[in-house]
């Protein structure tokens, strides 16, 4: 029996992806039967097939494949879960690398405990890990009546872990914010389309979202593990903090995150950062945008009207992107100049 399939979605990534291979390999016997790798290479142009299928050659449980065309990341994601055979399924985004040692205790854990769902931790790999304290209590185990204490999901694709059962159930994305969805749903677009396009940048928090919708967590198990798992690194094809694509995807972060907050009420967490996404991480991130210059004052605009925001935060929102640009770079000098003076007296 596969108990836990490692999932590689890459697109025009090869470099990063070796070394995601080979922080796996280092963890798992070619021999393991519990284990295997699938790696899902989205129509690339830089070999990322052929990379992956060399150094994956001499291990029984991998399977490499590649898209004729690109089939967008929520389509590469669903693949993935399809053509998988493990119990649980953990998306290892390109780039990003698992600690030594743990996926030996994660693959306990899931054998023992049998949950639906959960994340380990992780910390980005330019901070300095290695000073990173061993948590407390290395594992937090809830339901329904604990819904308050751990984490259902996290943004980042390599901190989940999820029975592949709910990937494989996943509906077609239907977060508002896109426009694609919104044709979709007034039976304007085919499905196929749908898939294919970039409409859904966190497919894996949609189909967790989806699940708690419709099973609700009577019955569920999730887990947090504090031990640190996974180091995130840089994102070749990454469009966090530019333009258009950034807005959008933080928009559809907020409209999932409240989706989720309406499923379970009683969750303290989600209701935390369902209230934060639409309040000053939004203004936070406006300013950035608009401190970078990358998106207009009507196009911001225009990709957060889906969210309920209140009216004082609205007006907010709409006073930070329309901010003359010389008070922009006069605010971000002032803020690094204050953080200038407090790290020199800190050292003192």
């Amino acid at each position: 029996m596969i108990l836990l399939t490692l999932a590689l979605p890459v697109y025009n990534d090869a470099t990063a992806l070796q070394g995601t291979i080979e922080s796996i390999l280092q963890g798992v016997s070619p021999s393991n039967p519990s284990v295997e790798i699938v790696v899902s290479d989205n129509n690339s142009a830089d070999g990322a097939y052929s990379v992956s299928s060399e150094m994956l050659a001499g291990y029984k449980n991998a399977t490499v494949i590649r898209q004729k065309t690109n089939i967008g990341f929520a389509g590469n994601l669903k693949a993935l879960a399809e053509c998988s055979r493990g119990e649980y399924i953990w998306f290892v985004g390109a780039g990003d690398t698992l600690v030594p040692n743990q996926l030996r205790e994660i693959l306990r854990f899931l054998e023992k405990h049998m949950p639906d769902f959960g994340t380990v931790h992780g910390r980005f790999n330019f901070h300095r890990y290695w000073e990173y304290e061993p948590p407390e209590q290395k594992l937090r185990i809830a339901n329904s009546a604990k819904a308050s204490e751990v984490s259902l999901f996290n943004h980042a694709l390599s901190m989940n872990i999820m029975k592949r059962s709910i990937m494989i159930d996943y509906d077609l994305p239907l977060t508002k914010s896109g426009l694609e969805s919104s044709a979709f749903l007034a039976g304007e677009l085919d499905p196929l389309r749908l898939w294919e396009s970039e409409t859904s940048f966190w497919p894996h928090l949609e189909a967790i979202c989806q699940y708690v919708e419709r099973k609700g967590l009577v019955s569920s198990t999730w887990f947090e593990y504090h031990e640190l798992s996974v180091l995130l690194n840089h994102n070749k094809n990454g469009t966090w903090d530019k333009g258009l694509s950034a807005m959008k995807i933080f928009v559809q972060w907020a409209e999932i995150t409240e989706r989720t907050r309406r499923a379970i009420p009683t969750a303290k967490w989600i209701e935390n950062l369902d209230k934060e996404l639409r309040g000053k991480h939004l203004l936070k991130f406006l300013f950035m945008l608009r401190k970078d210059q990358t998106l207009s004052p009507t196009v911001a605009m225009r990709q957060i009207e889906p969210l309920k925001l209140s009216l004082a935060r609205r007006t907010l929102a709409r006073m930070i992107v329309n901010l003359p640009r010389l008070i922009v770079t006069a605010l971000v000098s002032s803020r690094e100049g204050t953080i200038f003076v407090r790290r020199a007296f800190s050292r003192k």
